[in-house]
């Protein structure tokens, strides 16, 4: 009897054990809807397609997983590794599935882009979860109102708007993209840990810190604008250690090195990431003959005037009523004290790296600013400041997550007013079935040379935008690109001696027509 007793409580510990409650179901509803909004959004609404020179060169361009000394991009080691690494994936894995080379290609970038965006979505759950002691119902909310705002701030017209996950092609979204979700996915990590990121350091086993040194040595060596994100927020957590050490005097200097060790490294790396992109071959070409600060202030500036009106009256109403309330509690319980940390380090963080890219821009040509990938980091800790304001709001206010669903009813809608609402991922925003069929006619081109044995061609090009004399974006130099990514990716079996040549008769057949 004792027996058949145990078996059922045993039984029933089981069936305990694997039973879901009704907000495990909410959250995964949530959670798989909202990945599932952002594959179909980066493989269906505006696919990632291959189209222009850059990209037919970067899916196969493989280099050193280091830094490479007065090279044209010294520390570009992450976005030169990963996008080809990808691209094989996509062409010998993918592929035999779906029996489309473009398509495979589209469908596994779309699903890269789409997996980092969840996971910098997740780190930001886990950040209000843990520091501002959200309810689950309060972190979806705001969640989802932080996935919102970043294609709401930035809507401003009918159509051909920006976002803040947008790039102009393939190669951009994994060289500019990739690394900014990367190193604010970090800051977001490392802003929800249970202690400052230098014990979180000390204290990690050994697998989770050589996974972190690789993170960190990944978004260092990735690209020099979103870098800042991640050394702004180490930064300036180094100085509050020094300027504790400093104050307390209770440490010997070899002890405050110790314990900062990792910061140290982290900033001193960076740095040294610094001359090494100053040598490099890029930064000569790209350096303009004048500092360009004035300029770059204008074009910050400007962004005022872009900014989603409807989306900043939220802002303003979320962090007013926000302060108003830190004001009367007096700062005494911890959520009030989280609060004022979360406003000075996020804004202190904002400037900082609003100086750093205004700088960098200035030297580099002032329009770097203007785009949506090289400002994401401006946007990511003004965020972090509002979407603090609006859960401590949610914290201290419960009856204002009344208003929310309304709220965010009003901002989709905001965003879903227009035609062709947002900008196509291709230089030109050309529709991405033109973009398709353009790349698939050059392979065409290509296969048929090489079932004829041919070491030679001629490969007909749209006419490029006459904004260079290079033709871009079908550049005249791509020939030797395209032969080595098809060869590479199985689509040929030989690398073609190509000649680029510009045919008006395919501007003509799909209707491409570039704004000048």
């Amino acid at each position: 009897m004792s027996s058949k007793i145990g078996a059922l409580q045993t039984e029933k510990i089981k069936s305990e054990k694997f039973k879901f409650k009704p907000s495990a179901y909410g959250k995964f509803f949530f959670w798989a809807c909202t990945f599932l909004f952002l594959f179909i959004f980066f493989t269906e609404i505006h696919p990632l397609v291959i189209y222009d020179s850059d990209d037919w060169s970067n899916i196969s361009y493989v280099r050193q997983a280091y830094p490479l000394w007065k090279d044209w991009n010294p520390c570009r080691v992450f976005p030169e590794t990963f996008l080809p690494f990808i691209a094989y994936i996509a062409a010998f894995l993918v592929k035999p599935l779906v029996h489309d080379y473009l398509l495979s290609m589209t469908l596994t970038f779309g699903f890269v882009i789409s997996a980092a965006i969840f996971i910098y979505l997740i780190l930001f759950w886990k950040w209000i979860k843990v520091k501002f002691k959200a309810t689950d119902t309060q972190a979806i909310v705001c969640t989802l109102a932080f996935l919102l705002f970043h294609f709401s701030i930035l809507k401003n017209g009918w159509a051909g708007n920006s976002y803040l996950f947008f790039s102009e092609n393939v190669t951009c979204y994994f060289y500019y993209v990739l690394p900014n979700l990367m190193n604010a996915g970090i800051v977001l990590w490392f802003m929800a840990g249970p202690t400052d990121l230098n014990t979180t350091w000390n204290n990690g086993n050994l697998l989770k810190k050589g996974c972190l040194i690789l993170l960190i040595y990944l978004s260092i060596l990735s690209n020099l604008f979103p870098t800042i994100i991640l050394i702004s927020y180490i930064g300036y957590n180094f100085l509050l250690a020094f300027i504790s050490f400093i104050k307390k005097r209770q440490k010997t200097v070899w002890e405050f090195i110790k314990e900062n060790l990792f910061s140290i490294v982290c900033i001193g790396f960076w740095l040294i990431s610094l001359v090494y992109e100053a040598a490099g071959e890029r930064s000569a070409s790209i350096a303009s003959s004048s500092i360009q600060i004035k300029e770059t202030l204008n074009i910050l500036f400007a962004y005022l005037y872009q900014l989603n009106r409807m989306t900043c009256r939220i802002f303003i109403l979320a962090v007013g009523i926000a302060i108003v309330t830190w004001i009367r509690s007096k700062n005494k319980r911890e959520i009030d004290k989280y609060y004022r940390d979360t406003v000075i380090e996020t804004l202190i963080c904002t400037v900082v790296v609003t100086i750093f890219l205004v700088l960098l821009c200035g030297v580099s040509g002032s329009g770097y600013l203007s785009r949506t990938d090289v400002s994401f980091g401006i946007f990511f800790y003004g965020f972090l400041f509002v979407m603090g304001s609006f859960i401590y709001v949610l914290q201290e206010h419960p009856k204002t997550t009344l208003a929310v669903p309304l709220i965010l009813y009003i901002v989709l809608m905001d965003i879903l007013v227009g035609e062709q609402i947002f900008r196509e991922s291709n230089m030109g925003s050309l529709n991405s079935k033109v973009c398709i069929s353009v790349s698939q006619d050059l392979i065409d081109q290509m296969v048929k040379a090489d079932q004829e044995g041919k070491t030679e061609m001629t490969l007909y090009v749209p006419v490029g935008n006459g904004k260079t004399d290079d033709n871009w974006p079908h550049a005249k130099y791509m020939g030797y690109s395209v032969s080595r990514t098809l060869c590479r990716h199985g689509i040929i079996s030989q690398i073609i001696d190509v000649d680029v040549e510009p045919a008006p008769e395919m501007n003509e057949k799909y209707h491409i027509v570039y704004s000048k």
